[in-house]
């Protein structure tokens, strides 16, 4: 009987140490207790930490890094804001840059919260906050707690227009439209996270983008009066034309007939503007063909005209009399006795 006690006794006490011990285990990975583990401390300043409570853990790259020591509310004397600065114990072994982005995430469905931690993509070599407890995140660099509460309270007045009527309805509408496509909905899903995350790989070109914009936007802000006034002259002249669309109705019904007529007149003399251009054509091959007598007289031109208006305005070396020039006639002379034999030329008293 003594040793069947005392069995019953053993086995109940290394029931006792290990349920003990799987006890303080589950404890310590809920709590996040790490009684073996250094920390140093970082503070990141939180415009909002609702939901945020010690212990929660702290995340970089999915892996738990450090734990939430403490939270206060401080007051900026100058501007009167107020934010949070919350306390986060980081292992001795984690290093993070001074340009890191913290972030206040969900970590489950039971409203848990998380803080995580990024690197910086466009400076990812920056350095590194020190470990000396006096490391902070500033404001700029933080993103608050997304509050599901006030989502639910400013749905609350749209929930209390619905019927459950209303609501069923639409249930069975969307059940119907879905019905049986549940490869194209899923297909559907899968564009729209690569779409995400093509964004989100160019989220830099998007800002800068976005901050291109912004200074499209404050130009053109900047120049308010003047296109007002460019505005405000095209509605005049849209005003104009509209007032006058009769007007403009006839000067296009006149263009088609000036259009018309121009037509008929190039179709009615295209023989002779055929014989016209085949003429211009031959011209131009024998100017062509004499290019370089052309080219000898245009250069000896001015040097020739300057000699004959020498000689013909100084002295009276040589005097030219023009009896007919194209059919037109002086005084005691006709068209029919002129001609090039008509020219008299005078040299030192001596008549041709």
């Amino acid at each position: 009987m003594t040793g069947s006690l005392r069995s019953v006794i053993i086995k109940l006490a290394l029931f006792a140490a290990i349920t003990l011990s799987l006890t303080g285990l589950l404890a310590a990975v809920i709590g996040n207790v790490q009684p073996f583990t250094r920390f140093y401390t970082v503070k990141g300043e939180f415009s909002d930490a609702t939901g945020l409570l010690n212990t929660d853990v702290v995340k970089i790259a999915g892996v738990t890094v450090g734990k939430i020591s403490g939270a206060n509310v401080v007051i900026d004397p100058q501007t009167g804001e107020a934010h949070a600065d919350v306390t986060m114990a980081i292992r001795k072994d984690v290093d993070i840059p001074a340009n890191a982005h913290a972030a206040i995430r969900f970590r489950n469905l039971l409203g848990q919260r998380m803080v995580v931690i990024t690197r910086d993509a466009i400076q990812p070599d920056a350095p590194l906050l020190p470990k000396s407890g006096k490391a902070v995140i500033r404001l700029s660099h933080t993103s608050p707690a997304f509050d599901l509460g006030i989502v639910f309270n400013n749905l609350r007045p749209v929930l209390n227009q619905l019927s459950a009527k209303d609501v069923n309805t639409v249930s069975n509408a969307l059940v119907k439209v879905f019905g049986g496509r549940e490869a194209t909905v899923q297909g559907m899903v899968s564009d729209l996270a690569d779409i995400t995350q093509s964004i989100g790989a160019r989220g830099p070109v998007i800002s800068d983008l976005i901050g291109n914009l912004s200074g499209v936007a404050d130009d053109i802000a900047s120049h308010d009066d003047e296109l007002r006034s460019i505005i405000d002259s095209l509605d005049k002249i849209l005003t104009t034309l509209g007032n006058r669309s009769n007007d403009l109705t006839d000067a296009i019904d006149n263009l088609g007939v000036a259009s018309a007529g121009t037509a008929k007149v190039l179709a009615d003399n295209r023989p002779g503007l055929d014989n016209m251009i085949t003429q211009l054509r031959a011209i131009l091959n024998v100017v062509a063909q004499r290019k370089a007598e052309l080219d000898a007289a245009l250069q000896t031109l001015p040097k020739t005209t300057d000699a004959l208006n020498r000689a013909t305005t100084y002295g009276k070396w040589v005097n030219l009399n023009g009896v007919c020039v194209n059919a037109i006639c002086g005084s005691g002379f006709t068209s029919k006795a002129a001609s090039i034999d008509s020219v008299w030329m005078q040299a030192a008293g001596v008549q041709k």
